[in-house]
């Protein structure tokens, strides 16, 4: 029961910090 329930947070979170993050590393390439 807590193992999916800990993948969906998971999956939530990176889709959350994701777009964040490639902002941050294009601003870093740019």
């Amino acid at each position: 029961d807590e193992f999916p329930n800990f993948a969906m947070k998971n999956i939530r979170s990176v889709e959350d910090i994701f777009p964040v993050f490639r902002e941050l590393f294009q601003k870093e390439t740019a």
